[in-house]
């Protein structure tokens, strides 16, 4: 709570800026205390209207959603509606002879807070605006301003298979040769020669043309279109875009600008984290997938599991007793997964594929940006639950290393194998098997949450006597003395 009211405090004192970013850790109640200024702004400007866009409808609806924290109104797009054909986007709303009982255009287009994902952006003013004579189009009249809820990267790079029938439209020029992790990339730039839509595929590739930067990549009788598009932020009055892990320097590319204002209230992951392993890529991820369900299934205590891995994995921990399993990228920004569990596991790192790399490269991103995306991703996943509301669940990490400072400590991952099969324990040396009770002792610790037995010689000394408590242990009073000495500086330290 304490980090919630600095967060609102620090919002408050910004909201008369235009442009607000916050970055804040996950769980400060970004979201919620944005809602609540939103709907105080409402209250004192009754004219005023904005827009919330999120990545996803699953993100909107539901409990403990964006719904729940707005009284607004959720905007579902065409395909979401009876009647609806490809055909829907190629012509539009004026000659469809559903018009007058199609769902979608009787929406509250005119309510006060529109909720929508990102897609839907591009049409608010089409449908709530008024046309523009001169230069063709749609603006918002009024004031309006936008919430961005998450890291917008799919609405900025946006990315089309093509087809032979839609290949004979683009014009190729430049090719450059990029050669990266020991393979050869052929990128072209592009431009678009198309002027009658007739097919829904013909109308995905007219929306192309429009963005600001357009390449082109071939392999294996496989052609890509991919491209980026600056989001406009022109005709909204304010803006506040609030991810936690968003790099600032991708607000250049992603709207031309860094915001002005930014609210970064930090709070440090003091669960007991503890490290196994660090090459967790696809190969080691697949491999080893079948030794870590057995694993967990020996270690793990009573109670609900979180594990958050790759999508190729999700089935397969789903076969778990009492374990809720998520991919990587399905609950970003999602509270539903709030629970107090008894353990949560990351398992697998987060990595872009090459090609993807070189896309995001060649569009302007770079590979330390990229790096830092991908941790993003895993620092997202990890914090579904609400780590820092629930400072005693225990965690752990087989995936990107990226929070040295909150780990408890690191162990080889030949720790699974021990586990998996006593007897190899013969087969190490001293040094490992010190490093393997380690991990035994952040078991129990942290997982079954059991005492050791100098913890339970400092709890019996603070009701009884030196001398009573090393007859009850069978142990000396000078060892007493020491372990309440060393309990009492550690206190302070804390402190």
């Amino acid at each position: 709570m304490q980090h919630e009211n600095k967060h609102y405090a620090q919002l408050i004192n910004i909201w008369d800026a235009d442009r607000i970013r916050d970055n804040s850790s996950p769980g400060v109640g970004k979201s919620s205390q944005t809602a609540a200024c939103v709907c105080g702004d409402l209250l004192s400007h009754p004219d005023h209207h904005w827009v919330i866009i999120a990545p996803e409808h699953k993100l909107i609806d539901g409990s403990h959603n964006l719904l729940e924290n707005y009284d607004g109104v959720h905007i579902w797009g065409k395909n979401h509606f009876e009647h609806f054909s490809p055909e829907c986007y190629i012509h539009g709303c004026t000659k469809c002879p559903f018009k007058e009982e199609c769902g979608y255009l009787q929406q509250e287009w005119s309510a006060h807070i529109l909720i929508m994902p990102y897609e839907m952006l591009q049409t608010v003013a089409h449908m709530t605006g008024e046309f523009d004579y001169i230069r063709s189009t749609f603006h918002l009249t009024g004031w309006w301003g936008l919430v961005i809820e998450e890291d917008p990267f799919r609405l900025w790079m946006r990315e089309l298979p093509l087809t032979p029938e839609l290949l004979q439209y683009c014009e190729c020029m430049n090719t450059r040769t990029i050669i990266y992790m020991g393979g050869q990339y052929q990128i072209q730039d592009v431009r678009i020669r198309l002027d009658a839509v007739q097919t829904y595929a013909e109308w995905q590739l007219y929306q192309m043309q429009y963005c600001d930067t357009l390449y082109l990549h071939s392999f294996h009788n496989q052609t890509t279109l991919f491209g980026t598009k600056m989001i406009n932020l022109r005709s909204y009055d304010k803006v506040i875009f609030n991810c936690a892990t968003t790099p600032r320097e991708l607000e250049s590319l992603y709207f031309g600008h860094q915001f002005s204002a930014c609210i970064s209230v930090g709070t440090d992951l003091t669960n007991p984290i503890i490290q196994i392993g660090s090459r967790w890529g696809l190969y080691n991820t697949q491999k080893r997938e079948e030794d870590v369900m057995s694993f967990l299934c020996k270690i793990r205590p009573v109670g609900k599991m979180m594990v958050v891995t790759k999508k190729f994995a999700e089935k397969d921990f789903e076969a778990l007793s009492d374990t809720v399993v998520v991919h990587y990228g399905s609950a970003r920004g999602m509270n539903t997964f709030e629970d107090d569990y008894a353990l949560v596991v990351i398992y697998g790192a987060y990595h872009y594929d090459p090609l993807t790399k070189v896309k995001m490269m060649v569009c302007g991103i770079t590979e330390a940006l990229i790096g830092q995306m991908e941790d993003a991703e895993v620092i997202q996943a990890l914090h579904r639950f609400r780590p820092i509301n629930r400072p005693d669940i225990p965690i752990i990490l087989m995936s990107n290393h990226i929070y040295d400072s909150a780990i408890w400590t690191t162990v080889p991952a030949t720790i699974i194998d021990v586990v998996n099969y006593p007897e190899k324990m013969e087969e190490y040396s001293q040094s490992q098997y010190y490093t393997f009770q380690t991990f035994f002792e952040w078991q129990r610790r942290f997982i079954f949450k059991e005492k050791s037995k100098h913890e339970c010689v400092v709890d019996y000394r603070r009701t009884h006597t030196v001398k009573d408590t090393a007859a009850f242990f069978e142990i000396s009073e000078s060892t007493v003395k020491r372990l309440w000495k060393r309990s009492y500086t550690a206190l302070n330290r804390d402190e």
